[in-house]
């Protein structure tokens, strides 16, 4: 694999099943599948700059771009994850609302 900038930074990456050795959770399933759900170079760049703290300057040397691209890449994922987040939450808090309406009608029902 050798990940590379795309011109379409726009376009959702495909998502593939995982197996992997992580404790099973809802929020590192969560994280673990947003991080999947980024595009390759965005991806690589994520896990080297962020998780790994590889300086700019490394991470374009090792996959053979600019820093500038690595900044940009960085700035989409970061912002990718972000956008994930809160569709999550957003998700968990409807999912609530709609738990605590049900408990209401069911307790009024009986």
């Amino acid at each position: 694999m050798a990940p590379r900038p795309s011109q379409s930074a726009g376009t959702a990456a495909r998502s593939e099943t995982v197996n992997c050795c992580f404790e099973r959770t809802p929020k590192t399933h969560a994280a673990i599948t947003s991080i999947l759900g980024l595009e390759d170079f965005e991806r690589i760049v994520f896990v080297m700059s962020v998780l790994e703290k590889y300086s700019d300057q490394d991470c374009s040397v090792l996959l053979g771009c600019s820093r500038q691209e690595v900044r940009e890449a960085r700035i989409r994922a970061l912002q990718h994850l972000s956008e994930s987040a809160k569709l999550r939450r957003h998700s968990l808090e409807d999912v609530d609302r709609q738990r605590q309406s049900y408990h209401r009608t069911a307790s009024c029902v009986t």
